[in-house]
């Protein structure tokens, strides 16, 4: 039961007032519990995934990359460019880049993805929120189910792409992750 609270806290803090509150969200982060940040100058964000997790470059990562890259969503193709793994667990955190000859509106694609995701999945293990952090628009889906705790984080810090961040962690574990994973989430800025 406190696992969903730890959660539910989370996504209620993101979803809750009005859109002047929502600029001003501040995260608990604790830099003991992350990794070096990166930057990621051609995508316009850093970030730093929690410590002890590590970009994995093996041939099976490479795999996972090539298996995903030609999925469509609707008309939108998935690029996954990084993948972190927990060195202690099968968690991880991965890193994609979303791109549509359509349209690159984040809005458009968030509503489009929440109604695949609700064909899938049921309504009641997802919890969406939008909020922003330092004037960057990020909306979080947190989908839980008995196995895992997923979030899914959708961003544009420039006009042409939309990332997706994913955090994929054990369930059982879970409650020992929730502050690596909220610090992490903090540590997103644009360049």
């Amino acid at each position: 039961m406190k696992i969903f609270l730890s959660g539910l806290v989370l996504v209620c803090l993101f979803s809750c007032g009005s859109k002047s509150q929502q600029d001003s969200v501040q995260f608990n982060i604790d830099k003991s519990l992350l990794s070096e940040s990166l930057k990621i100058d051609s995508l316009g964000f850093t970030f730093a995934p929690p410590v002890g997790w590590t970009i994995d470059s093996s041939k099976a990562v490479d795999q996972t990359l090539h298996k995903f890259q030609n999925k469509e969503l609707n008309s939108y193709s998935i690029s996954i460019k990084n993948i972190f793994y927990d060195s202690t667990s099968a968690n991880f955190c991965s890193i994609s880049v979303i791109q549509s000859d359509d349209s690159a509106d984040l809005n458009y694609f968030v509503k489009n993805f929440y109604d695949i995701l609700t064909s899938q999945i049921k309504s009641e293990d997802i919890k969406q929120a939008r909020f922003f952090k330092e004037g960057l628009e990020i909306t979080q889906f947190l989908i839980m189910n008995e196995k895992s705790v997923i979030f899914k984080l959708y961003f544009q810090p420039i006009n042409t792409y939309i990332i997706q961040i994913d955090y994929a962690i054990d369930r059982s574990i879970y409650p020992n992750y929730i502050k690596k994973i909220e610090s992490s989430i903090g540590s997103i800025t644009t360049i």
